[in-house]
């Protein structure tokens, strides 16, 4: 991945973890964003062992 689709990527998580911060837990969008979203940010930002 190059550092410009890395940075739309980040700037995207970003803005999608804004939302899912001020929407209720039980809400359907939350419930179908965390899924994808926790996978989409494990590649994007992979933790360094």
């Amino acid at each position: 991945m190059d550092a410009k689709h890395r940075a739309k990527l980040e700037e995207a998580l970003q803005l999608i973890n804004e939302v899912c911060e001020e929407l209720s837990v039980d809400s359907p969008l939350f419930e179908a964003l965390s899924g994808p979203i926790c996978e989409l940010d494990e590649i994007v930002n992979p933790l360094e062992a």
